[in-house]
């Protein structure tokens, strides 16, 4: 989807599609769930009833197949995988819905993530364990931390603990990550990616983590042994085997500042624009998070960005 103040676009499987933005002003941008399907965010992100537990509360859908039909009065709040797609009820409750919308597991929750190798993080109270496409919980809500599977494994934090854990679909405990690391602020962390945990190393005073170079990226294996040291102010999930950096510090392994396209080894594959801030690649392609150039997969620009309008 690309937005402009006059014009929205959406460009997919679908055709392509333009269409004028709402009239009233009040939507921002428009969240992409996969599969053609978007909800739209109301402005004003700062006031307390435009953020819950998903961060931006949607004020409507975009659909470019025409199949969401919802029997119920539900809104899609997380990407779709597995066929199945996070929803919330009038009431906040969370359940899951099929891609038409209609309810497969019955809003029940305090907060619900995407499936992922059959099971899904549910919050329950202050707590998360994980449920079957039944809705059946499989492994007891008990962490106050708890990720999507990948291969298997999982990594929790259970308060009863002294380290985080990695989990194998049963709940049963395979290792621990005695490495320091900072999850940052989300409850239901990111899992395992394609071999890593992207993780923060804080390296510097608590309040100063946030500034450049206190707060490095890196990426953990299941048995707590680094597959990319943290040496990185920012970096993508991977997909396909690659991810895009922000370097901010020159090291060895970078010894210039600004983006860059790496593999699961971290090995650098291509420098990028200067323009900092690159998405993941998705379909091949990764595009600036502030502008709307798009990189292939060998770094070269297929979509340049759009020139700035004249005064």
């Amino acid at each position: 989807m690309l937005f402009s103040s006059w014009s929205w676009v959406y460009i997919g499987k679908y055709g392509n599609r333009a269409f004028a933005p709402p009239t009233d002003k009040t939507v921002d941008f428009a969240v992409n769930l996969g599969d053609s399907l978007f909800y739209y965010v109301k402005k004003g992100r700062s006031n307390k009833d435009a953020v819950d537990d998903y961060g931006s509360v949607p004020i409507g859908v975009f659909d470019a197949s025409d199949q969401w039909q919802p029997t119920e009065d539900i809104l899609p709040r997380h990407w779709i995988s597995e066929g199945l797609v996070p929803v919330t009820n009038a009431a906040g409750k969370a359940g899951y819905a099929d891609r038409q919308g209609k309810i497969v597991i019955e809003p029940q929750f305090d907060h619900a993530e995407p499936f992922y190798e059959g099971l899904a993080t549910v919050r329950v109270g202050s707590h998360r364990g994980y449920i079957d496409r039944s809705g059946a919980m499989v492994i007891p809500p008990k962490y106050t931390h708890a990720s999507w599977f990948e291969n298997g494994v999982a990594i929790v934090v259970d308060p009863a603990a002294d380290f985080p854990q990695v989990i194998d679909t049963t709940g049963q405990v395979q290792n621990e990550i005695r490495t320091p690391i900072d999850f940052g602020w989300p409850k239901a962390i990111g899992g395992f990616n394609e071999g890593g945990l992207k993780v923060y190393l804080k390296v510097g005073p608590p309040d100063k983590v946030h500034i450049s170079g206190l707060r490095q990226c890196g990426f953990l294996r299941p048995d707590d042994t680094w597959m990319i040291e943290p040496k990185l102010d920012s970096v993508s999930f991977f997909h396909s085997g690659l991810a895009t950096v922000d370097v901010n510090v020159p090291s060895d392994r970078f010894p210039t500042t600004g983006s860059f396209i790496i593999d699961t080894q971290g090995k650098v594959l291509k420098k990028l624009s200067s323009q900092s801030a690159w998405l993941e690649f998705r379909h091949g392609l990764a595009g600036a998070q502030h502008g709307t150039s798009y990189v292939d997969r060998q770094g070269n620009v297929v979509w340049p960005p759009a020139p700035k309008p004249r005064r």
